[in-house]
Order: C-alpha cells, then sequence, then structure tokens
C-alpha cells in the first residue's frame, strides 16, 4: 500500500485503541462495586466515542474515495448510521456542558495540590495546565463560566482537553496492564500496544496544546467584554436578520438608572387534568400553581431586575394558604419579597381583589413604580385603585438608555412622579427554573400571610362550577358543503338568513339631553356601532328582573349610518349617544362618555359584549357595591333568578354564579356572542340621539393604540384559548396547498363574521412542513385546546393529536380516507362530536368556501 493510506491506517488503529481503553475503563468502573459515579467519565466517553467513530470513518473516505460515499461499500451505512450517535441519550454539546459544570464544581477545588511547579510526567502536566485555566476563568468570571452560554465556544475548549487527558490516563493504565498480564505469546499484542499508547499520547499533547492557545485567545476576548468570534459572527447574522424586521420588533436592551419598585400581581389556578373532576359544583382538584400570564410577568419582572440594582420585585397574589408554595417559587426565581392575602376560596371577584391588593398597598406602604399583572381585567381594576395609568395586552417592555417603557413611550423616570403604571401582560413562553439551594435561600426571604378584609360587597355564595356544554348535534348532517355552511353559522351564531326588520329604520328619530338617558331602575346594554352582538341576553336578563331594558350605543353617528344599526337592534329603546370624541371610539373616549352619562350611580343591569371586559372593569371600580361578570358564556333565568356560567382556568370548566339583591348591589357583565338569549321585542321601537359633551386625554388613547398595533405585528393569540379553530394536516403537503385552501378558508369565515379564527395544526404540519409556529400545535407536543368548532383539514387524528382536542368542541373533518381515526372517532367515544366530510379536499373545501358566503 502507498505510505499515506498506511500513515492513516495507523491514525485509525491509535485511535481505536485509545478509544477502546476508555471504553474498558468505564465497563470496569460500572461493574466495580467501590464506584459512587461516573457521570463525568461516562459524558467523556459517550462524546469522545462518538466523535472518533466520526474521525475514523472520515478517515475510511479518504482512503476509498467517492465510490466509499455510495451503497457498493459498507461504510455508506456506517455514515448513515453513526450521525444519530452525537444525539441520542443527551447530545454532545449537553455532554459537554455537565462536564464542565463538574470540572467547575467538584474537580478544581480538589486541584489544590497541583499549585507551584508542574509534575514533570506527561499526564500530570496536561492536568496542572488544564486546573491553572479552569482557576484562571473562574477566579475572573465566577459561575458564568458554566452558566453563560455565550462562554461555552470557549470553555467547551478546556472540556475537549479533559477529554484527551481522560482517554490518555485510560489508554497508560491499559497498556501498564498488559505489559504486566501478556504471556510470551502475546508478545506482538504487547508491542502494538505500546506503540499504540506513544503514538496516541503524541496525538492527544499536540491537541491540547493548540486548545490551550485557542482557549486563551478566547479568554482574552472575554475579559475585554468581547465574545469569541463565532459567537460574534452569530451575533451579527441574527442582526442582519432583525434589521429585515418590522421596527415594532427591533427592541433595545433594558437599563435603569434609578429606583424602580415591582410589583407582580400573581393569578393562582388549579392545574386542571383533561377531564376536570368536579362533584355537586366542587372542583376537585389538587394542585395549583401560577397561571401561563403571570409567569410571563414574572419573568419580565426578573428580567429588569437582573439588569440593575436598582430594582426590587415584589410578587403578590390573593388566594388560599396552599399559595404559600408558588409564592415560595417566585422568591426562589429571584424575587426580593413575597405577600399572601390569604382567603378561604379562590376569588371569582376581579374587584374585591384589587381592592385587597390596593388596601394592602396602602396599609403597609408597599411602593410599586411597575405594577405587571396577568389578568388584563383585574389590570384594569387595580389601575383605578391605585391611580395608575393603565396598558393592556402587553407581550414585552424594554427600558431603554433614555430610560423610556419602549411601547408606552412613558418616561420611566416621571413613574414616580405622575403615579405607577399598569402593565397587563399577555400570556407567552415564559421560561422560568430555579435550583434547589435557590429554593432553600428564599426561605429566608420576607414572605408575609395576611387575612382577607372584610369588604363591603355584594353577597355572594361560595363559588360553584360545572364542566361546559358538549355540543348540541343529535341530528344526521348532510355531508355537502351548503349543510355544513349552514352548521358553522349556527354554532358561531351568525344569522343564515336577513334579520327580520334589517335594512333602515323608517320611524321618528327624537333628540334628547343627557338627562333623558336610562338611570337606575333600568337594564342597559351598551354597543358600539361595529360591536353589536349579545344584546338578547341582556334583554333575557332585564326580563327575568322584569326590568325596562335600553340599548346605548356610543359613536359619532350620520343619520344614514344610526337608521341602519336601528333596524338591526332588537330592542324597543334605543339611544344613539354622540360625540365629536367618539368618531373612533377608542377606549380613554368611551370610558370618559361613561363617566358622563353615569356620575354617580348604575343601571341595575350593565352589560355589553366581551370587547368592553376591560372598559367595563375600569368604569365599574368606582362603584364599590358592584357584582361584576365577565366573559358569561350562557346565562339561565328563573323564577326572578338569574346564573351566569364563565369559563374559568382555560376554559376547561365554567364558574357559576348567581345573581341576587340587583337593587342595592348593580350588576356589570359582559355576555360571549353566541351566549344563550333569544328574546325578541314586540311593538314599536323608541330612537333617540343624545349629544354628549366631555373631555379627555387624547394622549393615552395614542399611547394604547401605538401598543396595541406593535403586538398585533408581534404574533397571534394563543390557539388555548380560541373558539374557532382551522387544524392543518398534514395531507396539504406544502404552502402552495396551504395558501389554496386554508388562507381562502380563514379568510371566508372571516368574511361572514366568525370572530377570531386562529390556525393550529399536527405536528407534522409544524416540524416538518414548518406551515405553522412551534406555538400553533396541537396535541401531546403541543398545546390542548377546547374551542367550539374546529375545522380539520386532512388530519387523520392520531391520539396525542386528538385527545388534546376538548369535548366541547364540534369538529368538521374534511378527509378522502373514510377510515381515518379522526372521522369514526365517534364509533368508539361520543365526544368530542364529529361531522366527517369524505372526498378530495381540493374539490370539497373550495366548494364549502362557496358556500359560506357573506
Amino acid at each position: 500500500k502507498e505510505g499515506w493510506v498506511l500513515q492513516i491506517l495507523g491514525g485509525m488503529a491509535t485511535e481505536l485503541y485509545a478509544t477502546e481503553s476508555l471504553a474498558y475503563e468505564l465497563i470496569g468502573r460500572a461493574d466495580h462495586h467501590g464506584t459512587k459515579s461516573v457521570r463525568t467519565e461516562s459524558a467523556i466517553g459517550k462524546y469522545y466515542a462518538s466523535e472518533a467513530l466520526h474521525r475514523t470513518i472520515r478517515s475510511a473516505e479518504k482512503i476509498m474515495g467517492v465510490e466509499g460515499c455510495t451503497q457498493m461499500h459498507e461504510l455508506e451505512k456506517h455514515r448513515r448510521d453513526a450521525r444519530v450517535l452525537n444525539i441520542y441519550e443527551g447530545t454532545n454539546e449537553v455532554q459537554r456542558f455537565l462536564i464542565l459544570r463538574d470540572l467547575v464544581d467538584h474537580v478544581l477545588p480538589q486541584c489544590a495540590k497541583w499549585e507551584g511547579e508542574p509534575p514533570v510526567d506527561t499526564l500530570g502536566a496536561e492536568k496542572f495546565a488544564l486546573a491553572r485555566a479552569l482557576k484562571r476563568a473562574v477566579d475572573t468570571f465566577g459561575a458564568q463560566v458554566w452558566q453563560n452560554a455565550n462562554f461555552q465556544p470557549t470553555m467547551f475548549k478546556l472540556v475537549d482537553v479533559a477529554g484527551y487527558i481522560k482517554t490518555m490516563d485510560s489508554t497508560l493504565w491499559r497498556t501498564e496492564w498488559l505489559k504486566r498480564s501478556c504471556a510470551e505469546p502475546d508478545a506482538a499484542h504487547r508491542v502494538f500496544a505500546e506503540r499504540a499508547c506513544q503514538t496516541y499520547l503524541e496525538h492527544a499533547k499536540s491537541e491540547m496544546a493548540g486548545l490551550h492557545a485557542e482557549f486563551d485567545r478566547d479568554f482574552a476576548l472575554l475579559k475585554q467584554g468581547l465574545y469569541p468570534p463565532e459567537v460574534r459572527v452569530a451575533f451579527l447574522a441574527l442582526q442582519a436578520a432583525d434589521d429585515r424586521q418590522e421596527p415594532a420588533q427591533r427592541l433595545p436592551a433594558h437599563r435603569v438608572t434609578h429606583p424602580v419598585h415591582v410589583l407582580v400581581v400573581l393569578n393562582i389556578v388549579p392545574v386542571l387534568s383533561p377531564l376536570p373532576r368536579i362533584v355537586n359544583g366542587e372542583l376537585l382538584e389538587t394542585h395549583f400553581d401560577i397561571d401561563a400570564a403571570s409567569c410571563t410577568a414574572l419573568e419580565h419582572a426578573l428580567e429588569l431586575k437582573a439588569t440593575s440594582e436598582e430594582v426590587s420585585v415584589t410578587a403578590i397574589a390573593v388566594a388560599p394558604g396552599y399559595a404559600t408554595e408558588s409564592l415560595l417559587h417566585t422568591l426562589a426565581l429571584g424575587a426580593d419579597n413575597a405577600a399572601l392575602i390569604k382567603t378561604d376560596e379562590l376569588p371569582d371577584n376581579p374587584h374585591d381583589t384589587a381592592r385587597l391588593i390596593a388596601d394592602l398597598a396602602g396599609q403597609k406602604q408597599l411602593p410599586c413604580d411597575l405594577v405587571l399583572c396577568g389578568d388584563g381585567i383585574l389590570a384594569a381594576v387595580l389601575a383605578g385603585n391605585l391611580g395608575a395609568s393603565y396598558f393592556s395586552g402587553v407581550k414585552e417592555f424594554f427600558v431603554n438608555g433614555d430610560q423610556t417603557i419602549i411601547h408606552l413611550l412613558k418616561p420611566l423616570a416621571s413613574i414616580t412622579n405622575d403615579g405607577p403604571v399598569v402593565l397587563a401582560m399577555a400570556k407567552g413562553e415564559a421560561d422560568l427554573d430555579f435550583h434547589v439551594d435557590d429554593y432553600f435561600g428564599a426561605l429566608n426571604k420576607p414572605l408575609e400571610i395576611i387575612d382577607a378584609l372584610q369588604l363591603a360587597t355584594a353577597p355572594r355564595p361560595g363559588p360553584r362550577y360545572q364542566l361546559p356544554e358538549k355540543p348540541s348535534i343529535e341530528e344526521k348532517i348532510e355531508s355537502t358543503p351548503e349543510a355544513i355552511a349552514a352548521l358553522v353559522r349556527k354554532i358561531a351564531g351568525i344569522e343564515t338568513v336577513t334579520p327580520s326588520g334589517a335594512g333602515s329604520y323608517k320611524g321618528k328619530v327624537e333628540t334628547a339631553s343627557k338627562e333623558k338617558l336610562p338611570g337606575r331602575e333600568t337594564a342597559v346594554f351598551l354597543a358600539t356601532p361595529d360591536k353589536l352582538e349579545g344584546i338578547e341576553t341582556a334583554a333575557a336578563c332585564a326580563v327575568a328582573w322584569t326590568l325596562p331594558f335600553h340599548v346605548l350605543v356610543l359613536g359619532q353617528f350620520d343619520e344614514r349610518a344610526m337608521r341602519s344599526i336601528a333596524a338591526r337592534v332588537n330592542a324597543r329603546s334605543i339611544y344613539f349617544a354622540t360625540s365629536p370624541h367618539l368618531s373612533e371610539a377608542t377606549p380613554s373616549a368611551l370610558l370618559a362618555a361613561l363617566q358622563t352619562v353615569w356620575k354617580d350611580t348604575l343601571p341595575m343591569v350593565l352589560a355589553s359584549g366581551t370587547w368592553a371586559n376591560e372598559l367595563l372593569a375600569q368604569f365599574a371600580r368606582t362603584f364599590p357595591r358592584v357584582q361584576a361578570c365577565y366573559n358569561v358564556a350562557d346565562v339561565v333565568s328563573q323564577n326572578g333568578t338569574v346564573e351566569l356560567a364563565m369559563p374559568a382556568f382555560g376554559g376547561k370548566v365554567q364558574r357559576v354564579a348567581t345573581i341576587t339583591e340587583t337593587t342595592t348591589h348593580p350588576l356589570v357583565m359582559t355576555v360571549a356572542a353566541a351566549a344563550s338569549g333569544e328574546q325578541k321585542v314586540e311593538g314599536d321601537k323608541q330612537v333617540f340621539i343624545v349629544p354628549l359633551e366631555f373631555e379627555y386625554d387624547s394622549v393615552t388613547d395614542d399611547l394604547a393604540t401605538a401598543l396595541r398595533a406593535a403586538h398585533e405585528e408581534a404574533g397571534v393569540k394563543s390557539i388555548a384559548d380560541a373558539e374557532f379553530i382551522i387544524d392543518v394536516g398534514y395531507a396539504l403537503r406544502n404552502k402552495e396547498n396551504f395558501d389554496l385552501i386554508i388562507v381562502p378558508l380563514k379568510k371566508r369565515l372571516e368574511e361572514i363574521g366568525v370572530k377570531n379564527v386562529l390556525l393550529g395544526g399536527t405536528r407534522k404540519v409544524v416540524e416538518e412542513l414548518k406551515l405553522l409556529a412551534p406555538d400553533q400545535q396541537i396535541g401531546q407536543t403541543g398545546t390542548a385546546v377546547n374551542p367550539k368548532l374546529i375545522i380539520s383539514i386532512g388530519v387523520s387524528g392520531a391520539p396525542q393529536h386528538v385527545d388534546y382536542i376538548g369535548e366541547r368542541a364540534t369538529i368538521i373533518a374534511f378527509n378522502k380516507d373514510a377510515d381515518a381515526p379522526l372521522m369514526t372517532l365517534n364509533e368508539r367515544r361520543a365526544w368530542p362530536k364529529v361531522v366527517p366530510i369524505v372526498g378530495d379536499l381540493f374539490e370539497l373545501v373550495p366548494k364549502f368556501i362557496a358556500a359560506l358566503k357573506p
């Protein structure tokens, strides 16, 4: 053979001998009764042996040439099989991270004996050099050596040095054993072992010298505050990608230069099983934790705290005593102190909760320059109680060198002068974790437990829970596009025909003064020109309490628009309160209008659609004896008693409130569009136009509008809370088919009035086809959903997908395979209800879209 081939074969044999030696030692250590741990040694063995295999295969490919990469030779299969070894059982990068941490935490403290002059033997000298480099790094950067991911390209070089040292050690011990144990006939084996050992020692020594030189170069950069070249290149690449994004997504880094006290208000919720257990109205769950939006709020508070010693974080919750453990977790994560306002049950009224927190802040003089809250309604009420500025739907916030909260445009330096700022944080992907040492450290931090104060609020029985109603599809649905379109309209609460009386109201429109507007002994439904859903439900409540029912529409109208709205509204008494300030119906303008209409008293019932959740929360907080129910999903009225069912804890269950004594405790409620209510009004309508005069600060609206626009560009809402989902299956195969089928379907559903249609999909659609983002995956490794309606396009129905769709859902399933698991689901279980539509997706779905004509 040619000399270069023999040289490569010699290198392969040397690598094999060293790797075998390492494996023999690991097996011996694992079998020995005195071994306490082989964690570090096995991590080295895993990464070193798997990478040595790749080096050997590459060497063989050099010898065999291009032909070695074809299926004519077994080497090609070895190349394919070897690829996964670097990934399985913990990637090699993870192994290096574990080794680095063990080197810093366990090996380095035992290296004091190597101080002074280095040993003369090769192995001892290399151990001495490694210990000295490690000590230099730890003395300079402390735990950042292994905690900072951007240090890894530098510190992993020392891990590779440790890998060579361990392999050298194993090779030397094996060779010495062979010298003592080999009989005379095995002399050739002994000679080979000695030569292989010596060759490997020289090779390892050369490799380690190069690693030390690279470490010294990168370590010098770290001391100057610069990451190594490969990290900086990655940053530049990411920065280039970021420069192509919209300005709203390019956010500066945190920086705070003066004291800021951050208060994080936590929602404690039960961690529900896939089928929540409810017996006699009691929710039988035993595990409680902080909800996702609160985790997002806490994460941002701790990120802000990490940037400056001037930031302190206080966590607070209103909940029973079992919430103490969750507050301890917040302290372990880094909060400075915590407080629990202890109640008998989980609170069900955000107005009571906000008042308790505000009372505690006042009595304890609890500083709160910035308040982060995971519940938008609670945040709105709390802002009013604290006299704070309020912004909702915040996905993230940043503080730059000018001390400005980006997206809010409010100077942070002026917060202490103008009052605190309350941010309602949107649910995000929080990444919170702590170590055992952090938890024990939290036990020494302040955690105060205060009994809830007795508030003068409406008498309310203890919370009662029920499961959401299952879909009521008893009749056989025809498998035609027209029948399915009618079913979609029915579930979404959309009229299939033009309502009686639609068109233009022909009667008289009277002009009235503000004093003419409905007062105390009435029920009023609040609307804007484009938000009229839920009127029938409010009218049904008015009938139950024998109250006069009125509709109040806020906006700026010309006569044509007013008559068009009056024709569509199902009420006898309609008031159009008009003002130039209401031309765009912004939140602050609507709030100012309500405060002008009702200064001191509320109607006995004030209702609206769920779009007004935060608006009514802010308005009603000035009335201390109010009853408040938000997001009402169902209404049952009987003999003057009204029960309201509201989704709780992600919509898997409903909280039921019995409403009484509206005479002394007015009811403020918002109603979901599909809530029950069929009350029809008999007789002629009375229509009034009422000019309103009021003042309000438009700057607040400008800030809120900028914030809302920025976050609408930042991403989609979570499918976990969606009412209507298009479920995308692998049958679509590519982006072209997605644009052909899914995009027009979503657009048509929105055109006919289905609100907030979100896209979800199977794991393959997300991970392989990459048609959707990871947070849009439905299933065991994605998100559990419980919508009213799912339209599944080409979804076969694997259990890890279907089992995470709640029983409330009606699934309209399009698939060419009539025997697919999803299509036959109701043969095995009753819920969720599936309406199978068998046929070619590219023929049926366009016909279905056409049948959904506006």
